[in-house]
């Protein structure tokens, strides 16, 4: 029991623990019903308003070529990364961190140097927070290097997640695909119509669309790929069932999913919608203004990665016992309470980790991306820039949703190690030591389950380990 009267490992959650069967409860049914009823308005949006779109282009084709592979370029970056970070984990994620430190000391340099005194004094500070950081968690490090090590091996003895991952991608190309003639046919009819403006509350809405299909396409893998994490820890002697998983994401949890993934998407669409005023206002110099858009781009980036963090972890609780969305959420803080803010700091560390995987592969694909428009049509040579920044964000995009597989073992073998320490020890031996030995280097408080007590089989003694 915990200390409010939780039970955070009882009968009836190992009943549920791992339960694909078709009785199962389906919960947040309302949040899936309105997902699937917004997805076909977007077909019917798309079908009508996309025929105001001009196609007439004699260069259409190669320009849907070469984003296809730029698709390809970052989904294959984003797996090969996951086995350059299974080598060098702690290196990247030490240079990651210091490199904030010595960005930010860099910028107060050169502010220096130009008098920009406010500037500077900005920039110094954040180099000194940052250096404290590093400082703080650095002993963490080989911790999160440990849990990357065994989330790799949890992937690489199920590789058919990486056909889960792939089907996710094709769907949001679908889906891209599908908005993009509607929210273009839209725009179009506005220009052809002298009587129809852009509205912006239908712009909102056409991003809350975008976002929230890509994000339920995202979070489905994610569900299956903590689903699979879960069997390996819970149910060693059985082979990985990812196809049971991505059912239960599917299907008994698809509710939930939607419902996680509109949340965050309303978040991101205000973003968007941010950084449209401000491409509007580039020219109209108002320091007031500036600042409290940038003071409000700040918030919601807060508020961002604060719903992402409770979504990667609450969705942990989702694909091991199928609880709903709030539940879950529930079970985040719960968790919050038991390890202190080791959680997020670990979220943070392997987040940062990936992240410089998806940058390192988005600058792949503008490469690629740039040296294929210069060597195409006169057209695409003239568009180079944007070619090559459309490059940049499809390869990010798409790396960072294959590296969606990792994120979730990382995320459920951290709320397993914390939560059932007991059945880590019993079943996975080996990495429960490794995990506790690498948490010992920062805190007495997580210490090892005691050994199990030896029983005796005949003449046999058996003794766990």
């Amino acid at each position: 029991m915990s200390e409010d009267g939780y039970q955070l490992m009882g009968g009836e959650e190992k009943s549920l623990r791992l339960n694909y069967e078709w009785g199962c409860l389906w919960n947040d049914i309302p949040a899936g019903f309105i997902f699937i009823v917004h997805v076909i308005g977007m077909v019917v949006v798309a079908s009508t308003m996309g025929t105001e779109i001009n196609f007439d282009q004699p260069d259409i084709g190669e320009q849907f070529g070469l984003m296809g592979g730029c698709v390809a370029v970052g989904a294959l970056g984003g797996l090969l990364y996951i086995k350059v970070l299974d080598w060098c984990a702690s290196c990247i994620i030490h240079l990651i961190m210091l490199s904030q430190f010595l960005l930010c000391a860099g910028c107060a340099a050169i502010a220096f140097s130009y008098e920009s005194y406010p500037l500077a004094v900005i920039m110094s500070v954040l180099a000194c927070v940052f250096l404290a950081y590093y400082c703080c968690v650095r002993n963490r490090i080989p911790f999160a290097v440990e849990l990357i090590e065994i989330s790799t091996k949890i992937i690489t003895s199920a590789p058919s997640q990486i056909m889960i991952a792939l089907l996710c991608l094709f769907f949001q190309l679908l889906w891209v695909a599908t908005w993009a003639f509607g929210f273009l046919g839209y725009l179009h009819m506005c220009d052809n119509d002298e009587d129809m403006d852009v509205s912006a509350g239908s712009v909102f809405g056409f991003f809350i669309s975008f976002y929230w299909g890509l994000e339920v396409c995202r979070y489905i893998l994610y569900v299956t790929a903590a689903g699979v994490a879960a069997c390996w820890f819970y149910q060693p002697e059985n082979n990985l069932s990812t196809w049971n998983a991505f059912w239960r994401a599917t299907t008994t949890s698809f509710g939930s999913i939607c419902l996680g993934a509109f949340f965050i998407s309303i978040i991101k669409a205000l973003k968007a919608m941010l950084e449209a005023v401000r491409m509007e206002d580039q020219v109209e110099v108002n320091c007031a203004k500036k600042m409290a858009m940038c003071l409000i781009g700040c918030l919601l980036s807060c508020l961002e990665t604060l719903m992402e963090y409770f979504n990667q972890f609450g969705f942990v609780y989702v694909a091991i016992y199928g609880y709903n969305y709030m539940k879950s959420c529930y079970r985040v803080v719960q968790l919050i309470k038991k390890s202190g803010f080791e959680s997020m700091i670990q979220f943070d560390l392997t987040n940062s980790a990936l992240f410089a995987g998806a940058v390192v592969t988005s600058l792949i694909t503008g490469l690629v991306t740039g040296l294929i428009a210069q060597a195409g049509t006169k057209e695409m040579a003239d568009n180079y820039v944007s070619l090559v920044f459309l490059g940049m964000f499809i390869g990010f995009f798409f790396a960072w949703i294959i590296m969606q597989i990792l994120i979730a073992a990382i995320n459920t073998t951290f709320v397993i190690w914390a939560e059932d320490p007991e059945t880590m020890r019993d079943n996975r031996p080996e990495e429960s030591l490794e995990l506790f030995e690498a948490a010992e280097k920062f805190s007495s408080h997580f210490t090892p389950p005691p050994a199990k007590k030896s029983t005796i089989q005949g003449d046999n003694a058996q003794v766990a380990t």
